[in-house]
């Protein structure tokens, strides 16, 4: 066991590492290539498209892993579950893809607009084969990594290969379309190996009335979501030039990459962190405080280093059409910091307290929030303010969440003690230092590593001239596993 835990981290590791590396590649590239108006359309068809996929796969990802992890030693159990969550989802596909065509060729008037959706169409029919959480509750993660890895090259050298000019949109979205289908499709063929695929087995004793109410439930549970960033470009869409939505998707793209970093901190922990709950309550409360604190000290210089050099960041990440995407690029860059925060206090803390319907409740009225105020400025809504209003909510929702882990938990999580703002006023100096090195005059890159490399140096011996007690505890793990 011990062994397939270390291989199961490996692999984890390095797909996150690739997923990645990969858009560093490819969203340069791509920013090059089209048009600010192209890439916006592409952002905004790919919104509209997210809210029929959302509904063909239900909740059947979440729910199969849950069930199927509890259940696979029993091969007529996990075989069940399977072919009645598959039926499920081939009969919620299939009628989402129908109405989604329908959708587009009755309500889409922009030629380009309608092109693009059609082909992202047949991503829902790609659906019906999207049974990944067959292979993640036999945790056949090496699997899924050298599939998705081998996948993704590919998909990557077609991109370079037959993407040259700005009239070529429709065949980066058959490739990146396909490349989800053809995915889907390996794992597919793949999970033989743990379940009956024979079609006469499908077919028998299928009762998929109970599962529905659940998975429901569940599609809603995780996707209030979108009634921030993904309700943002969907009125920006609407009422603005499709040039908004591409620059408010230059910001998201760059902060989510570093958010996944930070996020894989607090997913690691959940465990250990719910054993303590169950065992050790006094070990929980340490070792929520410990983890705030930490977050608070790898996030706050990262979230005040992307909000200075955003100019350039944007400027080498997406090109100079995209400089309009400055003002939105820094928001986002403080939403890096409240959303690492937010995910200790939804992941950590309610959740591990299995407190789903407050947090389902809390996320969807800040989230209908979010939509009342981007109609309400829909005739002025831009880029920046699309992700001010989402910034102004999802602080809302971390307020409400931690009043209820204080008030109705009655935990103090020590979230706003000074030493957690120390490291936002310590980062603070990053912003003069940047000044300093503007000044030079360097090309962009240039600014970023220099600038990047002078502030860490005085974050760094910052923190031991303080002696900080995070950072040394830090740094005392790293030497022993050493």
């Amino acid at each position: 066991m011990k062994n397939s835990i270390i291989s199961n981290t490996i692999s984890k590791s390095a797909l996150n590492v690739f997923n990645i590396i990969v858009p560093l590649l490819i969203y340069p590239y791509i920013y090059r290539i089209f048009s600010a108006n192209t890439v916006g359309k592409m952002d905004y068809a790919t919104t509209i498209f997210t809210y029929f996929s959302l509904v063909g796969l239900l909740g059947i990802y979440n729910y199969g892993l849950r069930e199927i992890a509890r259940k696979r030693d029993s091969k007529e159990e996990t075989n069940y579950i399977f072919k009645n969550l598959f039926v499920l989802g081939l009969i919620s596909n299939i009628v989402v893809f129908i109405i989604y065509f329908l959708f587009v060729y009755y309500t889409i008037n922009d030629s380009v607009l309608k092109k693009i959706m059609y082909v992202q169409g047949f991503g829902i029919i790609g659906q019906i084969l999207y049974i990944e959480w067959i292979n993640e509750a036999f945790e056949d993660y090496k699997f899924i990594t050298l599939k998705t890895i081998a996948i993704r090259v590919f998909s990557l050298c077609a991109v370079f290969l037959f993407i040259k000019n700005d009239g070529d949109y429709y065949k980066y979205v058959a490739i990146t379309t396909a490349t989800v289908v053809v995915n889907n499709i390996v794992s597919f063929v793949h999970i033989h190996k743990y379940v009956d695929l024979s079609f006469s087995k499908l077919c028998q004793n299928i009762n998929i009335k109970p599962l529905i109410i659940p998975l429901f439930t569940i599609l809603i549970l995780n996707n209030t979501n979108l009634l921030f960033t993904v309700a943002d470009k969907t009125i920006l869409g609407i009422y603005q030039p499709s040039e908004e939505v591409a620059f408010y998707g230059v910001g998201q793209k760059i902060s989510e990459m570093i958010r996944i970093l930070f996020l894989s901190l607090v997913y690691v922990t959940i465990p250990r962190l719910s054993y303590y709950l169950e065992n050790d309550f006094g070990a929980y409360k340490t070792g929520i405080k410990q983890m705030i604190r930490i977050n608070f000290l790898l996030i706050a210089p990262v979230s005040v280093g992307l909000l200075a050099l955003s100019k350039e960041i944007v400027l080498i990440f997406a090109g100079n059409q995209y400089a309009n995407a400055i003002p939105s690029m820094q928001l986002f860059a403080l939403r890096v910091f409240i959303l690492s925060t937010e995910a200790i206090v939804y992941n950590q803390v309610i959740f591990l307290f299995r407190k789903e319907n407050f947090l389902m409740k809390a996320n969807a009225l800040c989230g209908l929030l979010n939509v009342v105020f981007d109609f309400t400025l829909c005739q002025c809504i831009n880029s920046s303010t699309a992700i001010l209003t989402t910034l102004i909510c999802e602080g809302l929702f971390q307020i409400m969440c931690y009043i209820y882990i204080y008030k109705k938990l009655q935990l103090d999580i020590g979230l706003f003690k000074f030493a957690n703002f120390k490291y936002i006023i310590i980062s603070m100096l990053f912003i003069p230092t940047i000044w300093f090195v503007r000044s030079f005059e360097l090309s962009e890159l240039l600014t970023v590593i220099v600038a990047v490399f002078s502030c860490m140096t005085i974050y760094i011996l910052l923190l031991i001239l303080n002696k900080d007690s995070a950072a040394n505890m830090i740094i005392n793990k790293i030497t022993i596993k050493k």
